[in-house]
């Protein structure tokens, strides 16, 4: 299976360590892809659908400390992405955001993980639009906090982004710290479907049989 990885970062200036990360990252999130359609815990369009951010995040976590790099930690933030055309803004995908109404079926925050400088995002998918190029998951530099005027709501502060351009679109994203409403509604994750051991236990362990095959056969 093709997993696509987008890397928002200045590659040139990664240490030899910081470059080993990326690596083994972009490894790990390509195998949970390729867990998720092996098991059927989760798939491309249930992620555009329903994000499915909790299960993919924790279980990339699941398999970092199973590697041993017990420093690698899960966030909960919020994430937006403003697309812009030639005739101004277009469409604005936000999850995180205060005016969401608290019983809302879906979990309101976005979760990513952080190892070093670097935020890995394995659900990146679920902010594209459209029939743009097929993104399965991100890798962006954690950046210090910057202040940025969220759509609908005021300024809230920013701590990675990237943009890009697809076609005739520019597109603008923003990984924040939950505005403090926000962050008290969705403090109790664990509590969640998506949170289940035994969900994220079935992707770890055949997350773990794909990257031995990966050593088994040399293939980078």
């Amino acid at each position: 299976m093709f997993v696509n990885v987008a890397r928002f970062v200045a590659l040139k200036s990664l240490s030899g360590s910081e470059r080993q990360k990326l690596e083994v990252c972009s490894a790990i999130m390509s195998r949970l892809w390729q867990a998720g359609a092996d098991t059927g815990i989760f798939s491309l369009e249930e992620v555009r659908e329903r994000g499915r951010c909790l299960l993919v995040a924790n279980a990339m976590l699941a398999g970092l400390h199973h590697l041993g790099h017990r420093d690698a930690s899960v966030l909960r933030c919020g994430a937006t992405r403003t697309t812009f055309a030639s005739g101004g803004q277009g469409e604005c995908i936000t999850t995180g955001h205060p005016a969401v109404p608290r019983d809302t079926p879906l979990w309101n925050a976005h979760m990513v993980v952080q190892w070093g400088k670097h935020i890995f995002d394995p659900t990146f998918h679920q902010f594209q639009v459209g029939n743009e190029p097929l993104v399965h998951a991100a890798v962006f530099e954690s950046q210090p906090r910057f202040r940025f005027r969220l759509h609908g709501h005021g300024k809230v502060d920013g701590f990675a982004r990237a943009g890009w351009w697809t076609g005739i679109r520019h597109s603008a994203f923003v990984l924040f710290h939950l505005p403090m409403s926000v962050d008290r509604a969705t403090r109790n994750w664990r509590g969640r479907p998506d949170a289940r051991p035994e969900l994220r236990q079935a992707l770890l362990e055949r997350m773990i049989e794909l990257l031995d095959e990966q050593a088994a056969s040399g293939r980078g």
